[in-house]
This record gives structure tokens, C-alpha cells and sequence, in this order.
């Protein structure tokens, strides 16, 4: 555990849930964090001789890992405490002065706030390093994580087991989920998650059936397994006296799914008092059992919901809640559903973020009871909604997609899968999705327009010049060429990735050389000098047997090809993390591919295809489609160049405003003038064929342009340059193709 997270020593670990801390602060409004802590460290280790000075003295030196769990559950409540703040903001400043406290040079403590993504903006913590949870890879991490899980698992099911045993059952039992999880893409998506991985070894191990591979479905079958033999898959226990009440499973989860909704609408934070549950589930129980029978059976419905189903537990002394706030959303869910209440609830709730899950798990139960018209009309519904306040302008239209993406274009007709698609690319590209307002730029979250791009690919969306070039004419020294419209995406780079292209010698060597770049379009500069000889030959060589990168059958992959934010799985983001090397190999394997998309984009330009030449642009060729460097302009500017930041937002994926590429179509705003070229400026540096003219342990540097997602925005203009040496790859670079009808280009 420590070692793998890279500490140095052992940490005393401390959870607290934020949610109930808020509820305490509630009460009273000058509960500092720290005493709080004391006075749960307290209850919890009542009766250990000195247990109070020994977390004054682990505070104190610093060796205390305070775990403060789940800020969005706190809410965001409009009514104010009487010191002025809501009740988050309250929360968020006694978390800032607890770490100003017990955190920095004099004191080591880690504290660690985890929140849901919607929960938390950047820089509400002030000296925090925001870290944001990815995605797991398949089928490595997937795995790995997998094999953690079962190994504590058998572990502490079975204490009498020798560790080899552990080990070899719970690899077993890894090999067989595994298994069920290559079968179904639908299944790859949820394992990718590491709450729903864990849910889908839980179902696993309980029922030995198949997965099912919606979330909604998923959630159904832990709430029903849960229900029905959870504790008695576990601890062998009868079946429990609650049934003898002419209660059946049926019963129990419909008086589950309205607790589930009650609780929502009345405590975002996912607790109650236990009074208060038994208040209401006599209420729920009233339409079942006899009036004189109502006070046992609500006692024993609440221990048959604590102590034998497991879907409720105490978060303290007094407080309850459901044993995981996913369970608590689908139950939620399934109410919504159950009372044809779905359009009331997306109304009112739509634009509150902590109901995110809610609306889109209302859908995935529709789609599960196969209401196709009412889910369609759901859908569509949220079109219509107006946000409240600006800055959720758009959330309507990422809420339809995400819940169209997650069970699939057919769930409805093509009518409205059109509007949906049609509504997630006007979003994206920064446009009103008004029919009488189309095409009228309309500003929204830079976050939440790259989530709506891709949203539209996993919807199957391509635009359908993809793979269109733009021809540029000559100017001075250099001839007419045709440079690509878009830089190379990952679905593009992906036909390349076959085994006989990393044993095709000839693809990897001859690139041309060109000199180092001068604003004079110098010979140099313009024209080829010569070929590299056999440097990528001898590179590739070494990656293919270099145990750290990426390798499949004979078969480089990109470093990044696997992760969730960079790689295949975003098939119209530019391919990044890849060298100069691979980049020119590229080109030239695309060069023979004469019945490419690409050949055919060209071939309505007239050109003839034995006198062509596909290679990377100069960087004149370059500067030259994106409009020259005068003015310091962004590729857009007509003229003078752009000084506000919101419109260069709007025109740019720069200066991590996202955090990561986006989809090479999504910025037709920023398109390159006059040529309208895409993503000359932001998103992904771009690989040059020139030398830079610096040398990195005796490796001459190439030329890079454009900027990317993560950097300044000052050096996305046009005469911003990178150097790079050919074996580099970032996560930040990429690259574009430039066409010619000869080898040479100097006039």
C-alpha cells in the first residue's frame, strides 16, 4: 500500500464524510474541522487508554492521512448560515483552514478531499493539487485492479487460507471476469470504471451469471441481489422474518426505491436520522400491513434493510443512509420511473448537478422497461429546457446525449437520434441550438463543449471532410501544395498499426531532409536537402524491444493509445505521443494506400497519383495555410489579432481549459483564414520536416507549431515554435500531412 502510492512512512488514516460534517455544522455554525475530527476519533476509539493525546501527538508531527470524503455530497443550499456563507461554502472554508493548519513545512499531514467531478470547481481549495480519477485501461489495469480486489477479498472471507491459496483462487476468479468482460463492449465500458468494476466482482462472485452490460440493468441486479441474498451469500443467515409479513421482494424494493427518492429530495447529502427512516418507512409500509402490526414490522424492515440486505447502513451514530450513493441514484431512478413522473422531476431538477446521476439512470430504466415512446419523449424534453443561469447553459443537451450514449443509438427512432446529434455538435462547435438562432455563436463551458464532442463521436459521429485536404497556392519559394484539413486523428493513425508496417524497413528510413527554418523562406529552409538514412530504422528497432512502451504483436502502439483522455478510445482527437519518427512513417505508408479516402479527396483536385509525395509540411508550408505570422495572429485573425481570452476560448483548446485534446472538428470557429483549416492554433503541437537548429545529446531537433491544449495561450499564435528531438513524444504533439506533386518544392 505505502509503497505503491510512494510514501515514505506510515500515515495514520482518518475518514471523515463531509456530508455529515455539514450536517453537524448545521447546528452549529462555528464547529471548527479539526474539533469534529477530535470528537469522532473520540466516539469511535472510546475506551483506549490516551487515544486523545496520541492524535494530538500524530497531528502534530504530521503523521496523521486525513481523508475528507465527498464534497459534492454537501450540497450547494441557496439558504445562508448565519455567518453569511452557505452551507459549502462554510464546509469548503473550514476544510481551507484545517489544511492551513495542519498541512505545509512545519507539519506532513495529507489530507485528501475526493469529490465527484460536478461537485467541485477548479481552485475552490487553495494549495491543493487537483488530481482528477482516470479511467482504467483494458485489459492491464483492469486486471490488475481485479486482482487487488479478490485477493482482500478471499482474504477476509476466508482468514484459514494460506496466501498461495489467496493468490491462486483469486487469480481463478480474475481469469473468469475477465473472460466475461472481452465479450461485450458494452461490459468494457463499465469496467473501466473502478466503482463499477468493483460492483461487477461483487455480482460475480454472488450470482455466477452473466453481466449485464447497461449501468441501469447493472444497478438493478446489485439492488435485487441485495435484496434477496446478499447476507445470506455471505453469512448463511435465514431468510428474514420481514417475509413473514406478506412482504416479498417485490414489496421490499418498491418501499426501497421510494426511501431511495425521499431521501434525495430531502438530504443531498445522503443521510438521515434513524427516527426519521422509521417515520417514513411506516408511512410507505401503511399501504401492506395492519395498523397494530405497524411498529414491529417497521422495527424489523429497518434491520432487515441494516443488518441482512446491507442497502442501508449507518454512517453514524445516529445517521443513515444507503451503503453507496450509486445505489441510492438508480432506487431514486426506479421510483421516478415506477410513478411516470419523469418529466415533472427533469424539469425541476435538471439544472442541480447533484441529480445528474438520478435523470440519467431515469433513462436507462426506461430504456430497460422497454417504455420506448416515453423515453424518447424524455429525451427530447430537455431540449426545451432554458438554464436559470448561464454558466449551465448547454448541461440540457450533454444530459440527452449522455443518456443516449449510454444505452445506445437504437433505444429510440432516428428522428430523434438526429436532433440529439444535430443539438451535441451545435454545443460543441460553440453554436445555439436554436433552429431560428442557427448558426449564431453562443458561449458555453469550454469543459462542457469538449464532453459534447465526445459525446457526438461515441455517437458515431465523423464529419465528412475528414479526410479533405485544402490546396494552398504558392508564394515566393514555395510551389502549390495541398495540406491535410485536420491533423491526423486516432481512427486515421489506427489503420496503420499492423504488423507489416513495423517490419517494412523502407517505411522508416529515406524522410526528407530539410533545413533549419528562417522567416526569409530561405533555400534552406524551403527546399529538400537530402534523406535521413536509417535513424527511424534503428530507433523503432530499440522502442520494439523496450519492456516500458507499448508493443502488441509486433506492433508500436502510441504511449497514450489505451488511456481514456488521449487515446483510441476518442477516435476523432489527434493521435498524440507519438515520435517525428512515426509521424513520416505514416505519411509514406499512407503514400502507397491508394484507395484511401484520403487518394480519393485528392483525386478530385485532378492530381495524378505517380507524382505525389506525402510527407510532413515545412514549416513556410505550415505558416503559410495557417496565414502568415503578422500581427502576432492566431491562425483566425483576419487581421488584428484576437486579445480577448473568452474569444480565443471559444476559438481554442488552450491553456488547460479542458485538460486534454479534443476533437479535431469541434473548433470551427477558430478555422485557419483564409484557408479554413482546423486546429492550427490549440489542441496539439504539430511535428515540422525542418531541423530547429538545437541539438539534444547529439540528436538534432525538429520543429513543432501550433500550440496545444495545455499550454499558453500566447504561443498558439502563428509564429510560435517548439523544438523537439525526432524520438520525443508528448501528449501534447501531433501531426498534419502536406501533399505535393514533386519532391522538390523550391521554385
Amino acid at each position: 500500500g505505502a509503497a505503491r502510492l510512494g510514501l515514505n512512512a506510515p500515515y495514520l488514516p482518518i475518514f471523515l464524510r463531509l456530508a455529515d460534517y455539514a450536517r453537524v455544522l448545521q447546528g452549529n455554525h462555528t464547529l471548527a474541522l479539526e474539533s469534529y475530527l477530535r470528537q469522532e476519533f473520540k466516539n469511535r476509539y472510546s475506551g483506549i487508554p490516551h487515544q486523545e493525546e496520541f492524535l494530538s501527538a500524530a497531528l502534530r508531527n504530521g503523521a496523521c492521512m486525513i481523508l475528507l470524503d465527498g464534497l459534492d455530497e454537501v450540497g450547494d443550499v441557496s439558504e445562508k448560515l448565519s455567518t453569511g456563507k452557505t452551507l459549502r461554502q462554510s464546509v469548503l472554508a473550514e476544510v481551507q483552514a484545517f489544511s492551513n493548519q495542519r498541512y505545509g513545512e512545519r507539519c506532513g499531514n495529507r489530507i485528501v478531499v475526493t469529490s465527484r467531478l460536478e461537485g467541485y470547481q477548479r481552485g475552490d481549495l487553495r494549495g491543493f493539487a487537483e488530481a482528477e480519477l482516470s479511467l482504467l485501461s483494458l485489459p492491464d489495469e483492469v486486471e490488475a485492479f481485479l486482482l487487488r480486489w479478490y485477493t482482500a477479498y478471499i482474504a477476509e472471507y476466508d482468514p484459514k487460507l494460506t496466501q498461495t491459496a489467496v493468490v491462486a483462487q483469486a487469480r481463478a476468479n480474475v481469469d473468469k471476469i475477465m473472460d466475461s468482460i472481452s465479450r461485450s463492449d458494452s461490459v468494457k465500458l463499465l469496467a473501466i470504471n473502478p466503482l463499477l468494476l468493483t460492483i461487477l466482482a461483487v455480482i460475480s462472485e454472488i450470482r455466477h451469471t452473466p453481466l449485464p452490460n447497461r449501468r441501469a440493468a447493472l444497478y438493478k441486479v446489485v439492488a435485487d441481489t441485495m435484496i434477496t441474498n446478499w447476507r445470506r451469500a455471505q453469512t448463511d443467515v435465514e431468510k428474514s422474518r420481514i417475509y413473514q409479513k406478506d412482504l416479498n421482494e417485490t414489496h421490499i424494493y418498491s418501499v426501497m426505491a421510494s426511501l431511495a427518492y425521499w431521501l434525495r429530495e430531502n438530504n443531498p447529502g445522503g443521510t438521515m436520522p434513524k427516527e426519521k427512516w422509521s417515520e417514513k418507512i411506516a408511512e410507505l409500509l401503511a399501504e401492506y400491513i395492519d395498523k397494530d402490526e405497524i411498529t414491529g414490522v417497521v422495527t424489523e424492515f429497518m434491520n432487515h434493510a441494516l443488518l441482512e440486505t446491507g442497502l442501508l447502513t449507518y454512517k453514524s451514530e445516529t445517521q443513515v443512509g444507503f451503503f453507496h450513493l450509486t445505489i441510492e441514484e438508480y432506487l431514486a431512478a426506479a421510483e421516478i420511473v415506477s410513478k411516470s413522473k419523469q418529466r415533472a422531476v427533469s424539469e425541476k431538477y435538471w439544472q442541480n448537478l447533484s441529480w445528474k446521476e438520478v435523470l440519467l439512470l431515469t433513462a436507462g430504466e426506461l430504456e430497460q422497461q422497454h417504455r420506448r415512446e416515453d423515453l424518447a419523449a424524455y429525451l427530447a424534453g430537455f431540449l426545451d429546457f432554458k438554464p436559470d443561469k448561464p454558466e449551465l447553459r448547454g448541461w440540457n443537451v450533454f444530459l440527452a446525449g449522455r443518456a443516449l450514449a449510454d444505452m445506445g443509438l437504437n433505444s429510440i427512432g432516428k428522428t430523434n437520434q438526429q436532433v440529439i446529434k444535430h443539438a451535441l455538435r451545435c454545443v460543441a462547435q460553440g453554436f445555439d441550438i436554436d433552429i431560428e438562432k442557427r448558426n449564431q455563436p453562443a458561449l458555453y463551458a469550454p469543459t462542457l463543449r469538449a464532453d459534447c464532442a465526445d459525446l457526438a463521436d461515441e455517437l458515431g459521429y465523423q464529419p465528412d471532410d475528414l479526410y479533405s485536404f485544402v490546396k494552398i497556392p504558392g508564394q515566393d519559394k514555395i510551389l502549390p501544395y495541398w495540406m491535410a484539413k485536420y491533423p491526423v486523428t486516432n481512427a486515421q493513425y489506427n489503420r496503420f498499426l499492423r504488423p507489416e508496417n513495423f517490419r517494412d524497413e523502407k517505411l522508416w528510413t529515406g524522410f526528407p531532409k530539410f533545413g533549419e527554418f528562417n522567416e526569409k523562406n530561405s533555400e534552406e529552409s524551403c527546399r529538400e536537402l537530402g534523406k535521413w538514412k536509417e535513424e527511424g530504422w534503428d530507433w523503432l528497432q530499440e522502442a520494439l524491444k523496450d519492456p516500458d512502451w507499448q508493443v502488441e504483436n509486433g506492433v508500436l502502439l502510441p504511449r497514450y493509445w489505451r488511456d481514456a483522455r488521449f487515446g483510441i478510445s476518442r477516435p476523432n482527437a489527434p493521435v498524440v505521443e507519438i515520435s517525428w519518427y512515426e509521424a513520416n512513417a505514416y505519411c509514406k505508408w499512407l503514400a502507397a494506400q491508394t484507395d484511401s479516402p484520403e487518394w480519393a479527396a485528392l483525386a478530385t483536385f485532378n492530381l495524378q497519383p505517380s507524382n505525389l509525395v506525402f510527407r510532413l509540411p515545412t514549416e513556410d508550408e505550415w505558416v503559410l495555410a495557417a496565414g502568415g505570422v503578422e500581427n502576432q495572429r492566431f491562425a483566425w485573425d483576419k487581421d488584428k489579432a484576437t486579445e480577448k481570452e473568452a474569444e480565443i476560448y471559444q476559438r481554442a483548446n488552450v491553456q488547460g481549459q479542458i485538460n486534454r485534446t479534443t476533437s479535431v472538428w469541434m473548433y470551427i470557429q477558430g478555422a485557419s483564414e483564409p484557408h479554413q483549416i482546423m486546429d492550427m492554433s490549440g489542441n496539439v503541437w504539430e511535428w515540422q520536416a525542418n531541423c530547429f537548429g538545437t541539438e539534444y545529446g547529439g540528436q538534432k531537433a525538429l520543429g513543432l507549431r501550433g500550440g496545444s491544449w495545455c499550454g499558453l495561450l500566447d504561443i498558439a499564435r502563428v509564429s510560435s515554435r517548439l523544438d523537439g528531438i525526432p524520438v520525443a513524444w508528448v501528449n501534447i504533439g501531433g501531426f498534419r500531412l502536406c501533399v505535393l506533386p514533386c519532391a522538390g518544392i523550391s521554385r
